[in-house]
């Protein structure tokens, strides 16, 4: 943890490659949509105005309609529980965190109340990124047990904000210790099951990684064992000998993201690729009425989102039936995949049914160990197939910068109009370094 301190204490934006500071302006891109694209989502809106009704002084605006100002905790929390509720945020691909929703909503939150600039934004951004990413890869929990968005969103959060207000290292050193007593546990089963408390867990990484880093200093802090006790002890995590200080410098975790074209759980990419690949060779096709069965080969994760019939939006994202009849269906993976209509649809609930997952032989070393294959055959005895070794997205398949921009625009559609929100991401991707946050916020409602 010490040479991490230092390491981040050091930093400064003038000497990041140009490439990581794009990079970063991409993630914040691409969360700040799925910020914004989730505002008229039921349940957050019910949970949205109940804590507006009671939250504390003006300092840091929530990112949905009306943008109403309430305290840094409260904007953070809202902001962030939003950034992952359609699952179109960016993720980290070498170990599995999704760095830069833990970061933003805190950083987004504590730079407009405190008149902090996009330099120290970024710096921030980057340095939290880093944190959460080398905690993924520090830690390797019993597969599918943890999720991590509860576990390392106070942490990386925590360590953003304390970048972004200048802590030495002594004062990042205890902020990781503190944040880290913070951890969720967090199941991985939660998601899988569609339980909507699973959306939270980022939201309260944010208001607690702001709570540790301001706890650490008037000096309530954890022990300095605090990571090794919750992430191993307590989590059962199996620790990897220099995951927290090997290379620093050298790289940054930021460069390793993805970015989802489909708004569902990962594991389920590369098969939606595959069918969409299978359902272009056949668009006349009636598909609830004429296919007989479904097979799809996939990988041991995506094996894991086997629920054919999921009750919630989320439990219809962690679906890998569900996503394939929806894709079927309807033709996208997007958002409009997982509504609350689609899960209720009944052709798609007669295609979900007639899907089979099994596992794939070709799984490989990355960035071909998520493959999926899908075979359709139909009632009159023919059937097809479609093979995907890299989902769309992945580092090894990026999407480019301006399938990027198309993709905030249609996501964010929910809170800020189409041009508005074009004009917006040129002006994020752009934004200068000594652009404060509060312009930056004043730009994100003059899109609206």
């Amino acid at each position: 943890m010490f040479e991490f301190s230092e390491w981040a204490a050091d930093l400064r934006y003038a000497s990041l490659p140009a490439w990581t500071l794009d990079r970063a302006r991409l993630v914040l891109l691409d969360d700040l949509g799925a910020v914004l694209g989730a505002a008229g989502e039921a349940e957050l809106e019910a949970y949205r105005g109940r804590y507006l009704g009671v939250g504390g002084r003006h300092e840091a605006t929530v990112l949905a309609p009306g943008f109403v100002m309430t305290d840094r905790f409260g904007a953070a929390e809202l902001n962030g529980m939003a950034g992952c509720w359609l699952e179109v945020d960016e993720g980290y691909r070498l170990a599995t965190s999704h760095a830069g929703i833990y970061a933003i909503p805190a950083l987004l939150a504590v730079a407009e109340s405190e008149g902090l600039t996009a330099r120290e934004l970024l710096e921030g951004l980057v340095v939290g990124y880093e944190i959460a990413a080398r905690f993924a890869h520090a830690w390797s929990f019993p597969p599918l047990a943890i999720h991590p968005h509860g576990a390392f969103s106070p942490v990386g959060a925590a360590v953003a904000v304390a970048k972004a207000r200048g802590y030495s290292s002594s004062g990042l050193l205890r902020t990781i210790q503190t944040a880290s007593a913070f951890a969720i546990a967090s199941p991985y089963n939660h998601a899988t099951g569609g339980a909507l408390v699973r959306n939270v867990w980022t939201g309260a990484g944010a208001r607690l990684g702001i709570m540790a880093s301001e706890l650490a200093m008037d000096g309530i802090l954890g022990l300095p064992s605090s990571p090794l006790d919750v992430f191993g002890t307590a989590l059962q995590g199996e620790w990897q000998e220099g995951a927290l200080s090997n290379g620093l410098g050298e790289n940054y975790a930021i460069e390793s993201g993805y970015h989802k074209p489909y708004a569902c759980c990962q594991y389920a990419h590369a098969t939606i690729d595959a069918l969409l690949e299978l359902r272009a060779r056949h668009e006349a096709l009636e598909w609830a009425r004429e296919v007989e069965s479904i097979v799809v080969e996939t990988h041991p994760k995506g094996l894991s989102l086997d629920v054919a019939r999921p009750e919630t939006t989320l439990g219809a994202k962690f679906s890998l039936p569900h996503a394939v009849a929806a894709g079927l269906a309807y033709g996208t993976g997007g958002p409009s995949a997982f509504t609350r209509a689609s899960i209720e649809d009944p052709g798609v609930r007669a295609l979900s049914d007639a899907v089979e997952l099994r596992p794939i032989e070709e799984v490989k070393e990355w960035p071909e160990d998520r493959p999926s294959r899908i075979t359709v055959r139909l009632r009159d005895g023919s059937e097809d197939t479609a093979y995907c070794a890299t989902a769309t997205g992945d580092p090894s398949r990026p999407l480019s910068r301006c399938q990027l921009v198309e993709k905030f625009v249609e996501v964010a559609g929910a809170t800020v109009r189409p041009q508005g929100a074009r004009g917006l991401a040129d002006q994020i991707l752009g934004m200068p370094e000594d652009l404060l946050v509060r312009d930056l916020v004043r730009l994100v409602k003059e899109a609206a």
